[in-house]
């Protein structure tokens, strides 16, 4: 892995452990969630007409941003979903340590990207750290919602492995630029009706955070234009790899700020996330 892309997805990883962290404290989720989608899409919007009125969007792009956009659309469904029901230091290391377990291996099937030794270990020690951290543990968490939870971080964590490889193939043939905010656009579009049901909790976020909403904004997009850019640079799976080392970040800001609590199993499943990502980007 080079270490432009290491260093594009080192921060993109912290800045994506912040934005979520900034989604799992809002009052209205999906609205914020859609907001600061929505307004980055607007801010890019006249760079996008630009690029396309320069005929510089490269090949079968809209094809590309088709499946990108249901595809991440349904992945904002679960996203929200999982800290709805769940804390950030359980929803976003099973999502996320997920992702990077199972990128590798469609990027295998699909792209003939084959893990080595260390990957095989890293993926490995990863699916544990993930068991550790979905572990109800005390008899009290063996409860519908504990599972529901766990189902919601799961789902979110197989729909961005997919995004990721899907992505990975569109950067090598259309412009990075215009393929984000065209993305950013069209989950604003296809999520509007959605979100626009609850116009109150929209009004209220934008009368009453904007700050929070300009730095979700901000900090979305460049955290998914830096990963972009990196998988032009390396291997879809050592990308994503690298860029979960937000899984740390998000766990910790979930206990010392956010007050969750950090049970034993959670601090163990999140150190071996840690470090089977460690190796899957040692194996690239």
């Amino acid at each position: 892995m080079s270490l432009i892309a290491l260093v594009f997805a080192l921060l993109a990883a912290v800045m994506h452990a912040v934005w979520n962290a900034l989604l799992k404290r809002s009052r209205h989720q999906f609205e914020y969630l859609w907001l600061i989608i929505t307004l980055g899409g607007i801010a890019g919007a006249p760079v996008l007409v630009y690029y396309i009125a320069q005929g510089q969007l490269g090949e079968n792009f809209w094809w590309w941003l088709l499946a990108t956009v249901v595809l991440h659309t349904a992945y904002l469904q679960f996203l929200v979903a999982s800290y709805r029901l769940g804390d950030l230091s359980f929803a976003y290391p099973i999502g996320r340590g997920l992702s990077v377990a199972l990128v590798p291996i469609i990027a295998a099937l699909a792209y003939d990207e084959q893990p080595s030794l260390a990957g095989g270990i890293g993926i490995a020690t990863v699916a544990l750290g993930i068991f550790a951290v979905g572990w109800p543990g005390q008899r009290a968490s063996w409860q519908p919602g504990h599972f529901r939870a766990l189902a919601a971080s799961t789902g979110a964590g197989v729909m961005i492995s997919i995004c990721a490889v899907v992505d990975k193939a569109a950067v090598m043939q259309v412009n990075v630029v215009p393929y984000l905010i065209a993305l950013f656009v069209g989950m604003g579009l296809l999520s509007a009706p959605i979100a626009l049901r609850n116009s109150t909790g929209v009004l209220s976020l934008l009368s009453g955070y904007r700050p929070a909403l300009i730095a979700g904004t901000l900090l979305c997009s460049v955290t998914y234009l830096l990963v972009l850019f990196a998988f032009q640079l390396s291997t879809a799976g050592y990308v994503v790899a690298a860029r979960d080392c937000s899984i740390a970040v998000a766990a910790l800001i979930g206990w010392l700020i956010l007050k969750e609590r950090a049970t034993p199993m959670r601090v163990t499943g999140v150190v071996l996330i840690v470090a089977g990502i460690i190796a899957i980007a040692l194996g690239g």
